[in-house]
């Protein structure tokens, strides 16, 4: 991953994931730090000044894995990332078809894979779901 100066063009700094495997999704949050997802070994990884860590902002805790001993994240295909109003991290998982939500520590909050109607307000969290074609909306703890 490089970054580039968007005023002068310029190469900032140059980032490898930590499996040399390309990163499936990248967002930025709130706070200007890289996020991206990695195929290979399952995670969200967090870039802060230069060092990358597994799980979230203030954690060095592998996201790979719930507290069952299975992974979070399916292997491979692509997965679509955000941060959310609570800076929880949001992984839209194709492959699973689920929402994977993982807060500050990077610990599994919860994951969304129903598929129900719902209504919801500001800071929900949106998913499209082309198979049937409706968007699912999702309060901060998971709730439809």
């Amino acid at each position: 991953m490089k970054v580039f100066s968007i005023s002068q063009g310029s190469l900032l700094k140059s980032i490898t994931t930590k499996s040399g495997c390309i990163p499936e999704d990248i967002a930025v949050t709130k706070h200007g730090h890289l996020v991206y997802t990695d195929p290979r070994d399952r995670t969200v990884n967090i870039v802060k000044n230069r060092k990358i860590k597994t799980g979230y902002l203030r954690s060095t805790v592998k996201a790979a894995f719930d507290d069952e001993g299975k992974p979070l994240f399916s292997y491979g295909y692509t997965k679509y990332i955000s941060e959310n109003k609570n800076l929880d991290i949001c992984v839209a998982d194709n492959n699973a078809e689920a929402v994977v939500v993982v807060n500050l520590a990077g610990k599994l909050r919860f994951r969304y894979n129903g598929h129900k109607s719902a209504l919801g307000s500001k800071s929900h969290i949106l998913t499209a779901d082309s198979v049937n074609n409706c968007v699912h909306i999702i309060d901060q703890n998971g709730h439809s």
